[in-house]
């Protein structure tokens, strides 16, 4: 068995990690944030217990803190969380956590045609996507392209289009 780490006074489990290993940890807890404050504000917004959701309740704690972490981040966006939902966490979830958590799937197995750019989600009742046809699976019937699971590649920002003159 592993040895436990120890923490003195002022060290976090993040102190010592690399630019890419926080970048990481800063999208998984994002993506468990949004979740978890989603899950929150409704569940306060259903709630009889005022006590709990209150203004010294643990629920309304909890609901405060992840507003004044989610809620400032939305309005830097036009279009809010739907943005940041769209622009990465959509696909990256597939990567940022084992999809086949303790409690449910977090995976939509999401899959790209490496020859149209294509990314398509496997449902989990349906057809299996990994190394079938692009043309088999998809609208663009003429693609030939082999569908593959998503990479940390299919992800990464793209800079942005030179305007031509």
């Amino acid at each position: 068995m592993k040895k436990k780490k120890t923490l003195k006074w002022g060290e976090t489990p993040w102190d010592n990690m690399t630019k890419d290993e926080l970048l990481l940890e800063v999208r998984r807890m994002y993506s468990a944030m949004r979740s978890l404050y989603s899950v929150v504000k409704m569940d306060a917004g259903m709630s009889s217990n005022g006590a709990y959701f209150g203004k010294n309740g643990v629920g309304g704690n909890a609901l405060e803190k992840g507003r004044q972490i989610i809620e400032p981040l939305f309005n830097q966006y036009e279009n809010g969380e739907e943005d940041i939902y769209r622009s990465f966490f959509r696909y990256a979830d597939d990567l940022l956590f084992d999809g086949l958590g303790g409690f449910t799937m977090i995976s939509s197995r999401w899959h790209v045609c490496p020859e149209c750019g294509l990314m398509i989600g496997e449902n989990p009742r349906g057809r299996k996507l990994l190394n079938e046809r692009c043309g088999d699976v998809s609208p663009n019937e003429k693609c030939n392209g082999i569908m593959r699971l998503l990479s940390w590649d299919d992800l990464k920002s793209q800079p942005p289009a030179q305007e031509s003159e």
